[in-house]
């Protein structure tokens, strides 16, 4: 006779809720990291492929010109005719991914490359939603400031974490119960604006709270300033219960318990 599957207690629950939440963190962190590492290498690299931007664009031109000359040369020496043969076009693949066409009568300035490198990120989908809006220039809202998004912020804004950071609704950004407005890398919270540093946004957007060494005590200042305007550490965010929004959680744990004990022994 089978014995009845043990159910799973809370505390197990929790436990593999937190290994998931580790595991999207360190999957971030990895993909912060290559982007900030790809930054670095476009600012060294960048007097060279300006100047190879440069290169490139006149070789079309002249590639352009020449075919113009050959098309009138062609056309003055060819005889009259009723109908001209369709020229059929050429289609060359290098490698699974990268395909070129090439049409007859046209040169280097021709080449049309149809691959498409797309990074797909599951963050949440509200301000995912939001962050595709900005890139198709469709501004949403006021949740998102006159000079936009800055790429600092573009490396967290998709992750949230609606206990004690970002979150999104429909069109626009909240932190609690007050809803922001992101320009460039910084927050504005009720005409406040804050730096939006590395430290600070991983702090609002990571819900199991950075490690240490991915913030500065002065990020810890900011972010204790915006939990306690935003009324982000009482329940429903509602200071009028009185009562925290209590948790088993890491970051609860490392960071919001201690920011709670000081405000309650100076109440």
């Amino acid at each position: 006779m089978r014995k009845p599957k043990k159910e799973m207690t809370v505390k197990e629950a929790d436990k593999i809720k937190e290994l998931k939440q580790e595991l999207r963190r360190a999957f971030r962190e990895a993909r912060v990291d290559e982007l900030n590492d790809r930054e670095t290498k476009e600012r060294m690299f960048a007097p060279i492929t300006e100047q190879l931007v440069e290169v490139k664009n006149a070789i079309k031109q002249a590639d352009e010109d020449l075919s113009k000359k050959l098309e009138i040369a062609s056309y003055l020496q060819a005889p009259i005719a009723t109908s001209s043969p369709v020229k059929k076009r050429k289609l060359v693949t290098f490698g699974p991914t990268n395909t070129f066409e090439i049409k007859p009568t046209e040169g280097a300035s021709a080449l049309v490359d149809t691959a498409s490198d797309e990074t797909v990120v599951n963050m949440n989908s509200t301000l995912s939603s939001i962050m595709d809006k900005v890139d198709r220039n469709e501004i949403p809202s006021n949740s998102v400031g006159p000079k936009g998004i800055g790429s600092i912020a573009r490396l967290y804004i998709r992750q949230d974490d609606k206990q004690f950071g970002i979150w999104g609704k429909e069109d626009k950004i909240y932190i609690g119960d007050q809803q922001i407005q992101v320009d460039e890398d910084n927050i504005i919270i009720q005409n406040v604006k804050y730096k939006g540093t590395h430290g600070l946004w991983r702090l609002l957007t990571d819900p199991l709270g950075p490690d240490p060494d991915k913030y500065t005590q002065e990020d810890l200042k900011v972010y204790k300033k915006i939990l306690i305007q935003t009324n982000s550490l009482y329940q429903k965010n509602d200071p009028t219960t009185n009562k925290v929004k209590s948790s088993t959680g890491k970051k609860w744990r490392d960071l919001i318990a201690p920011i709670w004990k000081e405000i309650k022994a100076k109440a």
